[in-house]
């Protein structure tokens, strides 16, 4: 399977606004954790797994930083490591960094930044050095589709047999991502993940976009626009 390339030229920084108002919602979250979070004797760790382009990590990670170096003093040295997948826009990345108005790194010269281009379901970062972890809204991706949907492209959609395969291989992916993430994590380490849900109907509130979206591609492929394809089984 190829790896799923996001378009590149900072377009997620300019079309993320509604998981930039989502995770919002984990604030009080994330506000206890990084009170709770133990630190460590010398510099401090913080990751940011599923980071596209930038955008949306500058708050969060910015609110790490002031809560820690509330906790820590100033002169602690801070690494912000941020990862996604090899293929990622990491140009937009460092831009945003580097220039963003709300960049993190604004007025603090103790913050360090780099990246690691690798999926977050393999090992990334030695062995108990991460302080904080933070992922928002890339969670949802899976390492790889142990099949292609028959009829729609919203898993939602999928038939019982599909749901079951599908099952299996996010739970295999959800093992890989906290066993790595546990061997990582200080003793007394934070991890905040903000991942979509369904609700107690069974849905996710994207159905009618999804939907829109399916019969679209499939006037595509009618067309002959688009030609249909399978993953392999």
């Amino acid at each position: 399977m190829h790896e799923p390339i996001m378009e590149g030229r900072g377009y997620y920084n300019a079309h993320s606004e509604l998981q930039a108002r989502s995770a919002r919602e984990a604030d009080s979250i994330l506000e206890r954790a990084l009170a709770a979070a133990a630190i460590p004797e010398g510099p401090v760790t913080i990751a940011d797994f599923g980071c596209s382009q930038g955008r949306n990590s500058m708050r969060p990670i910015g609110l790490a930083l002031d809560r820690l170096g509330l906790r820590t003093g100033q002169g602690r040295d801070v690494m912000v490591v941020h990862t996604d997948l090899p293929h990622s826009d990491f140009a937009s990345l460092f831009a945003t960094i580097q220039s963003a108005p709300d960049s993190y790194l604004g007025g603090r010269r103790k913050v360090f930044s780099s990246a690691i281009g690798r999926s977050f379901y393999d090992r990334l970062l030695p062995a108990g050095s991460l302080t904080f972890g933070w992922s928002s809204f890339a969670l949802h991706w899976m390492s790889a589709l142990p099949l292609s949907l028959g009829a729609h492209i919203w898993p939602i959609f999928a038939t019982p047999d599909e749901n079951a395969a599908l099952a299996q291989a996010v739970a295999a992916d959800w093992r890989a991502f906290l066993n790595h993430r546990a061997q990582e994590v200080i003793p007394g380490g934070e991890l905040v993940l903000v991942i979509g849900a369904i609700d107690d109907s069974g849905t996710t509130g994207l159905e009618p976009l999804m939907e829109l979206a399916n019969d679209e591609l499939g006037r595509l492929v009618s067309r002959a626009s688009l030609r249909p394809t399978s993953m392999p089984q």
